[in-house]
């Protein structure tokens, strides 16, 4: 939908203003400091991954796990267990 909506609005001359401070991509391996930066939305586009001490993983699945990927074709449990 994002690529459909970026096209559409190029094609039809659309002006987007971009709110810098909006979203942010939380990831364990950039380590980003949430709090100060403030966001009003996080959006999860890659999987956040860590060791069950908490430490992140980067370029694996962890033993902790928060990835929309995991659940193509079917739901997500009720009760997702809590984060290291």
């Amino acid at each position: 939908e994002m690529w459909g909506y970026s096209i559409a609005c190029a094609t039809l001359g659309v002006k987007n203003f971009v709110w810098q401070q909006l979203q942010i991509e939380p990831s364990a391996s950039w380590r980003q400091n949430l709090t100060a930066e403030d966001p009003y939305i996080y959006h999860y586009t890659f999987g956040v991954e860590y060791s069950v001490d908490g430490v992140p993983v980067v370029g694996a699945v962890g033993e902790w796990s928060l990835d929309k990927r995991h659940y193509f074709g079917a739901l997500p449990p009720k009760q997702l267990a809590p984060p290291p």
